[in-house]
C-alpha cells in the first residue's frame, strides 16, 4: 500500500514544474507569433507607421494602465526612419520599400512633424497616467473631460462631423493641415482639462481660443508665450517654471489671445519684455532671428513637441553639452548641416513673403519648414532647462548656441571645421562670447570620438 501511493505521488509533477513549463511554453508560443508576424508583414511604409501611431494615441486615451508603455511605444514610432521621409527631397533617406511618387508621395504620408503633433497629444495622456500614479485625485476624470471637449473641438472646424464617433478614427492622413490645427487646440484642450482647478473657466477660455483660431486670426508664437506669460505671473522664476513644465494657465491663454486683438496691451508687453529680465528679452531677439539676420516665427506646438519628442542622444562619450555636437550629429540625416538654414528655409517656406516679424504668421505655410528649423529650435530647448538656474546660466547656454551656429555656417561654406575659434571672428561672430559664469572662452576642439565632430564645453554646460 505504502509503495502504491509512492508510485502515485512520483507521477504527478510538482506544481513548480508544472508552473516552470507553463511559462515557457507561453514565451516559447509569443516569440513564434512574434517571428510570423514580422516575417510575413513586409517592410512598413509610412502610412503603416501612422495607422499604428494613431492606433497607440487611441490607445492611450483614458486608460490608466498602458500609458507609459504605450508612449514608451509610440516615441519608437516616432523616431522611426519612415518620419524622416521628406516628399520635396528625393535625396534624403526613405525606409525600404517605400517608393517616391512625384505626383502622391506627399499625400500619402503623415510627415515626421505631423507626427510629432500626434506624439504630443500622446504625451499628455501618458502625463495623466504619471501624475495619477503620484497620487495627484481626479486627474484620470479630468482626463475623460478632455475627450468631451476634444469632440466639441472638432465640431468647431467640422460642424457635420458625427460627435458619437471617436475623434481619430476619422482621421484623414492627407489633410495635415487640418491635423495641425486639431492637434493644437486639442493639447489646449488636455492641459486645461488636467492641469486647471476651475472647470467652467477654462471651457470658456477655450470656446474663445478656438473661435479665434477657426476665425483664422490668432496665431500663437512662442515669443508671444513668453510675453504672456511674464504679463500673468510677474516673476521671472515663475515664468520659466511654467514654461519647463508646459503648465499654460487659463489667464496666460486669454493673454495670449488679447496680444493678438488689444493694442492697449503693447505697453505691457513692452514693461514685461524690459522689467522680467534680460534673458526674456534675448530670447525674444534670438528667436526671430534665423543665422542671417531674417526674421521669422516658431510656433508654440510644434516647440512643445520637440521639447516632448526630441530627447539627447544617448551614448555621446565627448565632453560636450547636451545639446550641442551630439544635435548635430544626430540630425544630419535631416540637414546635412546647420549653417544650410537660411537655404532650406527659403526652399520649405519662401521666406521672404515672412521676412518682417512683424508680419502675419501663416503656420500652414511655415511648419512645412520643420527639417529646416528643427536644429533651431533643438538648441532653444536647453535655454528653458538652464534659465530654472539662473539668468547667467542662460546667457551662457544662448552664447554657445551662437557658437554653433557659426561653426556650422563656416562648415557649410568651408567643407571643414574651423581649427579654432577665432577663425569665426569676424565673418561668423563679431567676437568669440565669453563664458559669463566662469569669465574664460568657451573650450572648442575637434574630436575623433565623433565623425567629422567636435567639442564645446565649458564650466557649467555640462556638469563639470
Amino acid at each position: 500500500m505504502h509503495d502504491a501511493q509512492t508510485t502515485e505521488k512520483r507521477r504527478i509533477p510538482p506544481f513548480r514544474t508544472v508552473f516552470v513549463i507553463g511559462v515557457l511554453a507561453v514565451i516559447g508560443f509569443s516569440i513564434v507569433v512574434t517571428l510570423l508576424t514580422w516575417a510575413f508583414r513586409g517592410d512598413q511604409t509610412p502610412v503603416d507607421y501612422a495607422s499604428e501611431f494613431c492606433a497607440l494615441v487611441r490607445a492611450t486615451q483614458g486608460t490608466k494602465t498602458n500609458g507609459f508603455s504605450d508612449l514608451d511605444r509610440a516615441i519608437r514610432l516616432v523616431e522611426a526612419p519612415a518620419f524622416w521621409v521628406n516628399a520635396d527631397d528625393t535625396s534624403l533617406a526613405r525606409p525600404k520599400g517605400c517608393a517616391y511618387d512625384p505626383d502622391g508621395f506627399d499625400h500619402a504620408v503623415l510627415s515626421y512633424g505631423d507626427a510629432l503633433d500626434v506624439g504630443c497629444m500622446t504625451y499628455e495622456r501618458a502625463m495623466v497616467q504619471r501624475f495619477a500614479d503620484r497620487g495627484v485625485n481626479d486627474l484620470i476624470d479630468r482626463a475623460a473631460e478632455a475627450d468631451v471637449i476634444s469632440r466639441e473641438i472638432e465640431s468647431l472646424f467640422d460642424p457635420s462631423a458625427d460627435s458619437t464617433q471617436p475623434l481619430w478614427s476619422r482621421l484623414n492622413l492627407s489633410d495635415l493641415g487640418w491635423l495641425r490645427r486639431i492637434s493644437y487646440v486639442y493639447v489646449v484642450a488636455m492641459r486645461l482639462a488636467v492641469l486647471e482647478d476651475d472647470e467652467e473657466t477654462y471651457v470658456d477660455d477655450l470656446r474663445r481660443a478656438l473661435t479665434l483660431q477657426r476665425a483664422g486670426t490668432e496665431q500663437f508664437t512662442i515669443v508671444e508665450q513668453l510675453v504672456a506669460t511674464a504679463i500673468s505671473s510677474r516673476t521671472f522664476g515663475e515664468l520659466m517654471m511654467q514654461l519647463q513644465e508646459r503648465r499654460f494657465r487659463a489667464d496666460t491663454l486669454e493673454n495670449i489671445a488679447g496680444l493678438l486683438n488689444d493694442d492697449r496691451i503693447c505697453p505691457d508687453i513692452r514693461r514685461a519684455v524690459d522689467g522680467e529680465s534680460v534673458f526674456v528679452r534675448d530670447v525674444i531677439q534670438w528667436l526671430y532671428a534665423d543665422v542671417n539676420g531674417r526674421s521669422v516665427t516658431v510656433n508654440l506646438s510644434r516647440l512643445n513637441s520637440m521639447l516632448t519628442f526630441m530627447p539627447p542622444d544617448r551614448g555621446m562619450d565627448a565632453p560636450m553639452s547636451s545639446f550641442g555636437g551630439a544635435l548635430i550629429e544626430s540630425h544630419q540625416k535631416t540637414l546635412d548641416r546647420l549653417g544650410e538654414f537660411e537655404k532650406e528655409l527659403k526652399r520649405y517656406t519662401g521666406l521672404n513673403a515672412i521676412e518682417q516679424s512683424n508680419d502675419p504668421f501663416d503656420p500652414d505655410q511655415a511648419l512645412q519648414a520643420l527639417p529646416a528649423r528643427q536644429p533651431i529650435l533643438k538648441l532653444m530647448s536647453a535655454t528653458w532647462v538652464s534659465a530654472i538656474q539662473s539668468t547667467q546660466s542662460a546667457r551662457q547656454t544662448i552664447d554657445a548656441a551662437r557658437i554653433i551656429v557659426a561653426i556650422e555656417r563656416y562648415r557649410a561654406e568651408s567643407g571643414e571645421l574651423p581649427p579654432d575659434l577665432t577663425a569665426l571672428v569676424p565673418k561668423y561672430l563679431e567676437a568669440v562670447p565669453t563664458d559669463v559664469i566662469t569669465g574664460t572662452s568657451f573650450m572648442y576642439a575637434k574630436t575623433s570620438l565623433l565623425s567629422n565632430g567636435y567639442a564645446l564645453w565649458s564650466v557649467g554646460l555640462n556638469g563639470t
